[in-house]
């Protein structure tokens, strides 16, 4: 078991030959805004699992940011977006960049994707070829669907498999 010992190859070589699948454990590390309301449009739930909830932005300003931090290493296949706007169709996120860091939260960062999100289409895959090594996901929403005001982003979903050491 690799939580007993990180030296064992034979678990590692283990998790290697594992299909990709989503990854458990995504936290928001820092984010750019979030809504003001307590109740609901924290960037937190953009990775909750939860369907019926997502991020909104505080204002109409972009770029608007986050950085998703992974439990380890991954080799990161795909991300899907669930772009369904709770309060106008036209705040849905559209024009989105993926980078990926090995390093750190705030540093290491090399973009890896860029993608226009369809408005209100959930389980929008956007797949990384070659796959990304790393650890942190940082997400960029470039533009939205043409809502001056603020901007929506329901889950997001990474899939990957853990590095083999």
């Amino acid at each position: 078991m690799i939580a007993n010992d990180p030296t064992n190859r034979l678990a590692w070589e283990g998790l290697r030959r594992l299909p990709e699948t989503p990854i458990k454990g995504v936290r928001v590390a820092n984010f750019s805004s979030e809504s003001a309301s307590i109740f609901s449009g924290k960037a937190a739930e953009l990775v909750d699992g939860n369907p019926a909830t997502g991020w909104s932005s505080s204002n109409g300003s972009f770029p608007q940011s986050f950085v998703l931090e992974l439990p380890s290493d991954f080799e990161i296949a795909e991300l899907s977006f669930n772009n369904v706007s709770r309060d106008a169709p036209n705040q849905a996120s559209k024009d989105i960049e993926i980078s990926v860091s090995a390093d750190s939260a705030t540093a290491g960062f090399a973009v890896v994707a860029k993608t226009a999100l369809t408005q209100g289409e959930i389980g929008q895959g956007v797949r990384l070829k070659p796959a990304a090594r790393g650890r942190w996901i940082k997400l960029r929403v470039l533009s939205n669907h043409g809502n001056p005001d603020y901007t929506q982003l329901g889950d997001v979903q990474v899939v990957g498999k853990p590095l083999s050491r």
